[in-house]
């Protein structure tokens, strides 16, 4: 059986992080993580969606629209709720694309990892609680360092000569 996860699946949660409600947006930002993290959902997120609407005809318009986009998006929203629960949303936020980032089934690209990078250097410099900023800290050094292991290991793919084949 197919175990990836559709655009029509991940609806609901993605209305959860929209109400902005800190409780449903750290539910729905757990479910995400989890989902990432155990291969549920996977792919290339490389659009940043425009601010007119995710589930809009203009977001669907210009470039194709992936599972994983949309959950980069719908995460990175949810990086500055204004609440006193704010804290657990944003650590949660950092977990969430962390593991994004980390996971070999997804690959973060252009926008999407621009989008992710910024939402977890915004939490290291916003946040009031040193919990969060050091991990958000300490997430930015990771999510870096697997960016650069992945773009050596495609340079040496890249780079190696074919091998020889059979002569004549």
């Amino acid at each position: 059986a197919d175990k990836a996860v559709t655009k029509a699946a991940i609806e609901p949660l993605r209305l959860a992080c929209g109400t902005r409600a800190p409780k449903l947006a750290a539910t729905a930002i757990d479910c995400f993580q989890k989902l990432v993290a155990h291969g549920f959902i996977e792919g290339v997120a490389r659009t940043t969606l425009p601010a007119s609407g995710p589930g809009s005809d203009e977001a669907e318009a210009g470039a194709k629209v992936t599972v994983m986009d949309l959950v980069v998006d719908s995460v990175c929203k949810c990086k500055d709720l204004g609440s006193k629960d704010c804290e657990e949303v944003q650590l949660l936020v950092i977990k969430c694309l962390l593991a994004a980032a980390n996971t070999n089934g997804v690959e973060l690209h252009e926008g999407a990892l621009m989008l992710a990078v910024q939402a977890v250097y915004h939490v290291h410099l916003t946040s009031k609680n040193q919990v969060n900023k050091s991990t958000a800290r300490s997430a930015l050094s990771q999510m870096i360092a697997v960016v650069f292991q992945r773009m050596e290991a495609f340079d040496l793919r890249s780079n190696t000569p074919p091998a020889p084949g059979p002569g004549p």
